[in-house]
């Protein structure tokens, strides 16, 4: 997460694809970070809880519940679909 962060101040990217469980931070606290670096970051969750829902910080950046990812994801057309509609702000 620290590396992504460091990356992110010198380089701009469309979208990230966020793990929730991460080495040094969990994923929440990076898309938070990542947004105060680069607000107009579009961000998916990816996880594998069942039960996780988008908290209430994530909701006040523009993150919805539509732009969590469960794993496994076994067919990549499900995630470039959500890739596609993130981009397109159907999400």
């Amino acid at each position: 997460a620290k590396t992504a962060l460091g990356i992110l101040s010198d380089r701009s990217f469309d979208a990230g694809i966020i793990d929730m469980r991460l080495p040094d931070m969990s994923g929440e606290a990076l898309v938070l970070a990542a947004h105060r670096i680069r607000p107009d970051l579009r961000c998916l969750i990816y996880t594998g809880s069942t039960n996780y829902w988008v908290s209430p910080e994530l909701e006040r950046i523009g993150m919805r519940q539509e732009q969590v990812i469960r794993k496994p994801v076994n067919d990549l057309r499900v995630l470039k679909e959500k890739i596609d509609r993130l981009m397109a702000g159907a999400l």
